[in-house]
């Protein structure tokens, strides 16, 4: 455990960082291309293709960074350093929950006018990068977290 869950932090947080940053190039400059309404078409098919992987990696870097916080409570640096990744991850996971989750299911639903839409995608792409900007701290710190935790596993 003191090495398996690490990685697993490790490599979700960056997977989930890869994962915004082409949501946010790739989906998000495309999607502004759009007129609203056909946006919200594009958007309810493409969907299920983002949000599965999404989940794939926010999900365990939440979880990994939450348990390494708790398991390292004796070791002030370590502890110190997952705290900032728990927090960048608690972060981007409150700004899904809150805004994008219930957002997405409303343009799935096709429930938004074009002005709605226009406001309502604006909107979302700048909490996005927030969000980007939260699991970005996360990976760094999480990098750092996991050398310091190399480093006390060598010396045992």
């Amino acid at each position: 455990m003191k090495k398996i869950l690490p990685e697993i932090a490790v490599f979700t947080i960056c997977g989930a960082l890869g994962i915004l940053l082409a949501m946010g190039l790739g989906f998000g400059i495309f999607w502004k291309t759009l007129e609203p309404i056909a946006f919200m078409h594009v958007f309810a098919a493409e969907f299920p293709y983002f949000i599965l992987p999404t989940v794939l990696m926010l999900q365990p870097a939440l979880i990994s960074s939450i348990v390494l916080f708790i398991r390292f409570k004796n070791e002030k640096e370590i502890r110190k350093t997952w705290l900032y990744v728990m927090s960048g991850m608690i972060a981007a996971f409150v700004i899904t929950s809150a805004y994008h989750l219930p957002v997405n299911i409303g343009f799935i639903q096709l429930k938004y006018t074009a002005e709605e839409i226009t406001t309502l995608l604006n909107i979302w792409l700048l909490l996005h990068w927030v969000r980007f900007a939260a699991v970005f701290m996360a990976a760094v710190f999480a990098l750092k977290g996991f050398k310091q935790i190399n480093q006390v596993v060598q010396k045992i």
